[in-house]
C-alpha cells in the first residue's frame, strides 16, 4: 500500500518541487538533485508517514531546507524559468509575444532580487497557486508572515518596475 501512496500522492508533487527548487537555486541540475533527494528521503521514512499531517507541505519544506543549505556551500548562478515554463498563447502577434517576453524576463530577475522568504511565498502563491496555510505549513510561519512577506514582495516588485519604466530601461 505505500508503494500506490508514494505513486499517487508524493511522486506528482516533483514539478512543483522542482518549480520551487529552481527558484531558490537557479541550476537545473541541482534542482533535480534536490528533489531527487527529496523523494529518496519520503521513500526512506515511508514508514512514518501516518504522522505527517500535510506531505505537501513537508517534501516542500524539506526541499526548501535542502536548497537554502546548498546555497551555502556553493555559488549559483542565475537560470529563469523561461526554459522550463511556457506561458505562450498559440494565437499572439510576434509583438506581443516579444512584450510578454520581455516582461517575464524582467519579472523573474526582479523576483530573483526579493529576499529569500519573499521570493519563496511569491513562488509558492502566486506560481504553485498554494494557499496561505499551504505555505505556512511549508515554510514553517504564520499565515499572518506569509500575507505580510507576499504583500512586501509584490510591492516590491511594483516599485522595481516603476523605476525601470521610469528610467526607460523596459519599453513597453
Amino acid at each position: 500500500m505505500k508503494i500506490e501512496e508514494f505513486k499517487n500522492k508524493i511522486l506528482p508533487l516533483r514539478d512543483k518541487l522542482f518549480r520551487l527548487t529552481l527558484r531558490i537555486m537557479r541550476s537545473t541540475e541541482d534542482a533535480e538533485d534536490v528533489v531527487q533527494e527529496v523523494m529518496l528521503k519520503m521513500w526512506d521514512i515511508r514508514e512514518d508517514w501516518e504522522r505527517i499531517g500535510n506531505k505537501e507541505a513537508y517534501c516542500c519544506r524539506m526541499v526548501r531546507n535542502i536548497s537554502l543549505g546548498k546555497i551555502g556551500l556553493k555559488e549559483y548562478g542565475n537560470e529563469t524559468l523561461d526554459e522550463h515554463w511556457e506561458l505562450r498563447l498559440e494565437e499572439e502577434r510576434p509583438d506581443e509575444r516579444i512584450e510578454k517576453d520581455d516582461n517575464l524576463r524582467w519579472l523573474h530577475e526582479l523576483i530573483g532580487r526579493l529576499p529569500e522568504k519573499q521570493r519563496t511565498v511569491i513562488q509558492l502563491r502566486d506560481i504553485e497557486g498554494m494557499s496561505y496555510r499551504e505555505i505556512a505549513a511549508c515554510m514553517a510561519v504564520s499565515e499572518e508572515q506569509v500575507k505580510v512577506n507576499l504583500f512586501r514582495a509584490r510591492k516590491e516588485i511594483r516599485e522595481m518596475f516603476l523605476k525601470i519604466d521610469g528610467y526607460g530601461l523596459r519599453k513597453n
